[in-house]
Formats: C-alpha cells, sequence, structure tokens
C-alpha cells in the first residue's frame, strides 16, 4: 500500500494542471499514487499533459461530466493509500519538501485522523494576496470545538488538508459553496485532534470564472440555501452541539446575508429564494428563521 493518494479532480485548463503535476512529481517524498479524475470537455486538452507524468499516475476521464463534489467523491472511491491528499487542479505545492511535510503531519501526530496547513492564496490576475495562517489560539480552539469553523472556515480549502484514509468520508453532494466545512466537521466530530503546521506548503488560486468560488461567490440563492442546509443538518446530525451557541452564529451570519442582499422583508427573500427552499421542507426552515429574525 502507497503512504499517499494525491487526488486531483480537474476540469479544462491544462496548464494549470500541468503546474500542479509539476509540483507534485518534483516533491522529495515519492511513496504517492496520483489520481487525475477528468472533468473536462475535451479529453484531448488533458491527455496531452498526462502523458508527461507517467507511472504513478492514474487517469480517469469522465465521459460525462460529475461536477463537484461528485467528481471528488469518484476521486476518494480510487484512493489506495494509508492518507488522503487532496491537490484541486488550480492549486500546487508551494515546495519539493511540502508533501514531506504533509506526510510528517500525521506520522508525528498519530491521535490525529485530519491535518493542514497554511495557505497562500493567489488570484489568477492579481498576484499574491495573503496567507491563511490560524495562529495556535485558534487551533486550540477549534480542538475544543470542532463546530466553530461554521461559519468561519479557518482551516481552507481540500488543498491545504491531509487525512487517513480509515476516516471514510465523502463530500455532500447538496453542496458547493459550504462543502469544505461539511466534510470537516464529518471527521473532526469523531477525531478533535489536529495536526497543524503554520508552513504554507500549498497554494490556492482564484480568479478563474470556472472554479466553484466563481459560481457560488454572491449568489444569494447559493449562500442562504447552503447555510441554512448546512445549519439544519448539523442540528440533526450531532445532537450534542451546543445548539445556543450554534444558533447565535447562525443568525449573526443570515443578518449579514440579509444585509448583503438588501433583504427588509419576507416577502422579498421567499421571492429571490423559492427554486431552492421549495426543494424540501427542511430547507423551508430557512423560511421561518428568517421571519424570527425580521420579527426583532
Amino acid at each position: 500500500m502507497v503512504k499517499v493518494s494525491i487526488l486531483i479532480p480537474s476540469f479544462n485548463q491544462p496548464d494549470l494542471l500541468d503546474r500542479t503535476l509539476n509540483s507534485v512529481f518534483t516533491q522529495s517524498f515519492d511513496d504517492y499514487e496520483v489520481i487525475v479524475t477528468d472533468d473536462s470537455t475535451d479529453i484531448n486538452l488533458i491527455k496531452q499533459v498526462v502523458q508527461k507524468y507517467k507511472g504513478k499516475l492514474n487517469y480517469f476521464h469522465n465521459e460525462i461530466p460529475l461536477g463537484s463534489p461528485h467528481n471528488w467523491n469518484f476521486a476518494i472511491s480510487k484512493a489506495k493509500g494509508e492518507y488522503v491528499k487532496f491537490i484541486h487542479h488550480d492549486d500546487y505545492l508551494t515546495s519539493d519538501y511540502s508533501l514531506e511535510r504533509y506526510v510528517r503531519l500525521l506520522d508525528e501526530n498519530p491521535n490525529a485522523d485530519f491535518g493542514f496547513s497554511a495557505t497562500d492564496i493567489r488570484n489568477n490576475h492579481q498576484g499574491f494576496i495573503r496567507t491563511n495562517r490560524p495562529g495556535s489560539f485558534e487551533i486550540e480552539l477549534l480542538k475544543e470545538n470542532p463546530f466553530l469553523i461554521f461559519p468561519e472556515n479557518i482551516i481552507g480549502a481540500p488543498s491545504a488538508t491531509i487525512y487517513r484514509r480509515k476516516v471514510d468520508k465523502f463530500f455532500d453532494v447538496r453542496l458547493k459553496w459550504v462543502v469544505d466545512i461539511e466534510f470537516y466537521l464529518g471527521i473532526l466530530n469523531e477525531n478533535s485532534n489536529i495536526a497543524y503546521t503554520p508552513e504554507a506548503l500549498v497554494c490556492t488560486t482564484s480568479g478563474s470564472p470556472q472554479q466553484i468560488t466563481s459560481e457560488c461567490k454572491n449568489n444569494s440563492e447559493v449562500e442562504f440555501f447552503e447555510w441554512s442546509y448546512l445549519y439544519n443538518k448539523i442540528l440533526d446530525d450531532y445532537p450534542d452541539v451546543d445548539k445556543k451557541s450554534l444558533y447565535r452564529r447562525y443568525k449573526k451570519l443570515l443578518k449579514k446575508l440579509m444585509k448583503k442582499y438588501k433583504i427588509i422583508s419576507l416577502y422579498k427573500f421567499s421571492e429571490m429564494v423559492e427554486g431552492e427552499l421549495s426543494l424540501s421542507m427542511k430547507y423551508l426552515l430557512a423560511v421561518n428563521q428568517i421571519r424570527t429574525i425580521l420579527k426583532k
């Protein structure tokens, strides 16, 4: 069994995938397999890149694009390593020893199932933006109460993480915008030990029109639906959660979203998100939660 399965879900953009693969195949640590699950509309775009990296690379092209996060889950199903390391096709490892450092996180913390690093964040057009680097105090708080990542995701994107495959966790296919938070909660609720390094071992990029962020950011239907869905899912799945604390954070988030989208009435809210929230009575809970806030 290999030590690490490196999972790279891809969609078009062969130049960015080439950069990602190059950052992997130059690593000092070499006990790994690479799994590329490809949603690209033109298989030749990606095949030309993949053929440059032979041996440890397993390539799967989806004839019918799966979309996110289905394609991520497909990659997980192909993993055989002891550890699982996601790197999205437009992200890359920042140094030749990044993978070694990630592996060391779990090797040196046998009680932890999940680890992550700081992240450099770049925009495709503007260059370097900032480094996401939680402090030791924030990490300790997260260990004590993993639900604090709702709604503030201090961990970052899946590309910043590594976890033990034995946790056997998949992404919730109903989500896109907050899918990573739901995934992290599922792992950390079982084992809140976290292995963390303040080194920025990976760089994530933004600014591409094909990214999920571009699809979801500033989309009122997506934001209200997903945050409401996740809030109610937490209540359903984790009965021991501190409900009062969770509700306070959720209420604060809703007020922020209402201000962002200039919602001053329940009618406006219902009209804006009726497509998503009519899917199920569970999602209609969000309407009642908005009504409660508007009355105060």
